[in-house]
């Protein structure tokens, strides 16, 4: 007899990073069947920040936060991605590239043309590989601190890791529709050689995803642990590393473009080793934190209303709304309530005896 699943069992079976690969490779394939290169660039480059949003959630102890979240990063470090790639790619067309097939300072991989070019010139090293990095990094970090204003986004550290990597997988996806929407619009190939597009894909499809995320993650992880310690070490480490990975890769990417795609993609690759090396001690201390938070808060409640873990009583110390009682606080308030009063003690007295008829007082200690 064949077992039928429900519905929240078929989901669990869905959000698994291999099935995302799979549906998203479909799709993208779909996409070349149609004779549309660029809608299939844009769709795979979302596979691994897709996989991230399915992945990143099981890390939580809690999980007790909306669905939604982590789609909205997403979405918004998308709409930063576009926007701040069209700012980097008016520059290179303006300083230093012109006239390339495809958007070239979107995404790097200026390929042919950046050979024909040279180097880059100092002014947009300084403008496209500090200014805007540091920027870019800003702004899609915002989208997450501005989720902190809910205590259900804010109570973990891994919801910082997990908001951040949504946000950072979104930028990488937005700079890579703004990069190949000649593509996109035209419905054609860009041009070059096999070599130089097969490296420009993996550098689209994975390597750009995971510098974006960690960098970003590296960031939340500060302000979330931050937020929670107090201790300003915690926000300067993690930030500083996001941050200045974002800076290092940017400005390593415009010094390689010239040399080749697959030269530009093996400092993708080291900028990826290097960022999960570093990453990696800070998603183990945010584990360990959440961990001592859930330990130490076993004698916490859950308030009704914001979703936050705070001590029991009539209010939430989060939100300050009243805390509905237990079934067992209500039933002890029914069963004091019930009983009836004791009897008031008795009352003793305590004045002198009166003399005995004879004259002899008897002392009250002696009976």
């Amino acid at each position: 007899m064949v077992k039928r699943l429900t519905t929240s069992e078929r989901m669990a079976k869905l959000a698994r990073p291999r099935t995302v690969a799979v549906i998203g490779g479909a799709l993208a394939l779909l996409a070349l069947l149609a004779n549309d290169p660029g809608v299939a660039i844009v769709i795979a480059s979302l596979i691994v920040p897709a996989a991230m949003l399915v992945e990143l959630p099981k890390r939580d102890l809690l999980e007790n936060e909306p669905r939604w979240g982590a789609p909205a990063m997403l979405a918004w470090g998308l709409l930063v991605g576009v926007l701040v790639s069209a700012i980097n790619a008016a520059l290179v067309a303006e300083l230093w590239i012109d006239g390339a097939a495809l958007h070239v300072g979107a995404a790097g991989f200026g390929g042919a043309a950046a050979e024909r070019e040279g180097g880059a010139p100092i002014v947009l090293l300084l403008l496209g590989g500090i200014v805007m990095p540091a920027v870019a990094i800003a702004l899609t970090v915002a989208g997450p601190v501005g989720l902190r204003r809910y205590p259900i986004f804010r109570n973990e550290v891994m919801d910082g890791v997990t908001l951040g990597g949504a946000a950072g997988g979104g930028f990488a996806t937005g700079s890579t529709l703004v990069f190949v929407w000649p593509m996109v619009a035209a419905g054609r190939s860009g041009g070059g050689s096999a070599a130089d597009w097969t490296a420009t894909l993996i550098g689209l499809f994975l390597t750009r995803p995971l510098i974006f995320a960690i960098a970003a993650a590296l960031v939340c992880v500060g302000l979330w642990r931050v937020a929670i310690t107090q201790h300003s070490p915690d926000l300067v480490v993690p930030a500083a590393c996001g941050v200045g990975g974002v800076i290092v890769f940017a400005l390593g990417d415009l010094v390689a473009q010239p040399q080749g795609a697959r030269v530009e993609l093996l400092w993708h690759l080291v900028a990826v080793v290097g960022l999960i090396f570093v990453a990696r001690p800070f998603a183990a201390g945010a584990l360990a934190q959440d961990r001592r938070l859930v330990a130490s808060s076993r004698a916490r409640i859950i308030c009704p209303s914001c979703r936050s873990m705070t001590p029991p009583g009539q209010f939430c110390a989060v939100c300050g709304r009243p805390l509905a009682a237990t079934p067992a606080e209500a039933a002890a308030d029914t069963n004091f309530a019930a009983t009836p009063e004791a009897p008031p003690d008795p009352v003793v007295d305590v004045s002198p005896a009166e003399p005995m008829p004879g004259g002899a007082d008897i002392d009250r200690n002696q009976g």
